[in-house]
């Protein structure tokens, strides 16, 4: 037996549940694209909120890629800031990429010797992987080296053997930190890579105002890419959440939610993922102490402080602290408008904007925002009395 919801992580094979048309839609359209004779790739934008699943639909597409005939090589790659330029983390992801080249069997001995032995061809004084010089290589040198290796690992190694390459980015738009650029850089490397017959191609996750904050630039690297927009879960959706995850863990019958809680869980998360997981995992872990099998909308009533206390302090505490003493004001304000805050009376324009990229508040409609989710409303409500 083994714990069957954990919300701080994203879902494993086994334990992913619903979003169907997503995965018909990877299956029909996008890894077959990587295929030698496709059309071309196709590359993919998966976008949403913190916590609705992105990372957990594109482990999804790696299990696909691997279940491939012939397999499509994965290069998965966190965009953190801690490669400390655009240009460490083009590195590493070619890095990466010869590596799964390498590592792949039915390469043959002298490729994977070649690979091993890969000698970049842009050089550049004083840079390595690991360490920069105090002066970082220029957003033209990563835009080379993309399209110089990229190229010569296609040409020379995957082609030949009929291969294709999926390179993932999660949290791609932390990239625009580094280079604000970034996306139009790898938009253009790897379309030229696909205008020479390569397949390699690009699978991003990011927020859904990622290519909007990207201004002028938004239309040419949005086009580049087919979107999946993750909405949260419907009513409907839940019975996949909650019985696959028990089930597989062999607690179907020890832990039992009723169809009023569903609806009573469903009502307070708004289907949000990492709030229904969440909730889920305190539920199970109260009604084995209390050793109570079948969950109802009484229990639902009786754990929500306590469920409420765990939230605040694993979520809404940290997300709070995110916010300046201005921000927590114009929070409180948003509260109250129970129909949202028009942009019109904030004191401040730019708090709103602060606090859309601190993923604290969505605008809903033109003008008008609300906090993240309700449930985080329901906390700084309680948080300033």
């Amino acid at each position: 037996m083994f714990y069957p919801f954990n919300p701080n992580q994203p879902a494993d094979a086994d334990s992913f549940a619903n979003r169907r048309e997503h995965l018909e839609r990877i299956d029909q359209r996008i890894v077959p694209s990587f295929q030698r004779h496709s059309s071309g790739v196709r590359n993919l934008a998966i976008v949403g909120p913190p916590g609705i699943g992105k990372t957990s639909l594109a482990n999804q597409l790696i299990v696909r890629c691997a279940a491939a005939d012939p397999p499509v090589l994965v290069v998965y790659i966190s965009a953190s800031l801690g490669y400390g330029s655009f240009f460490a983390f083009c590195h590493a992801l070619v890095t990466d990429a010869i590596a799964q080249v390498a590592a792949r069997e039915g390469i043959g001995s002298r490729a994977r010797e070649e690979l091993q032995r890969w000698n970049f061809s842009l050089r550049l004084p004083g840079f390595s992987a690991t360490r920069l010089t105090s002066t970082d290589p220029s957003p033209s040198s990563a835009s080379e080296l993309l399209r110089q290796e990229f190229s010569r690992l296609s040409r020379d190694y995957l082609k030949p053997h009929g291969l294709g390459m999926a390179l993932i980015l999660d949290d791609a738009h932390m990239l625009s930190v580094m280079e604000p650029h970034a996306m139009l850089i790898l938009r253009a490397a790897f379309q030229d890579l696909h205008l020479m017959g390569g397949r390699i191609g690009l699978v991003i996750t990011g927020p859904e105002s990622f290519f909007a904050q990207m201004r002028a630039n938004a239309e040419p690297a949005s086009r580049f890419f087919e979107h999946i927009r993750l909405e949260p879960f419907a009513l409907s959706d839940l019975d996949d959440v909650i019985d696959r995850p028990l089930q597989r863990a062999g607690m179907s019958e020890q832990f039992v939610v009723r169809s009023d809680a569903r609806t009573w869980l469903m009502d307070k998360t708004r289907g949000h993922p990492f709030f229904v997981t969440f909730i889920l995992q305190e539920w199970l872990d109260w009604s084995l102490r209390m050793e109570i099998t079948q969950f109802d909308t009484v229990c639902a009533e009786e754990t929500w402080p306590h469920v409420m206390r765990r939230l605040s302090q694993e979520r809404f505490l940290a997300d709070w602290e995110t916010a300046s003493e201005q921000e927590r004001d114009v929070l409180c304000d948003i509260v109250d408008a129970e129909s949202g805050l028009a942009a019109s009376q904030a004191p401040h324009g730019n708090v709103l904007r602060r606090l859309v990229a601190k993923n604290l508040v969505e605008r809903t409609r033109r003008g008008v925002y609300t906090v993240y989710h309700p449930l985080f409303g329901e906390f700084v409500s309680h948080i300033r009395q």
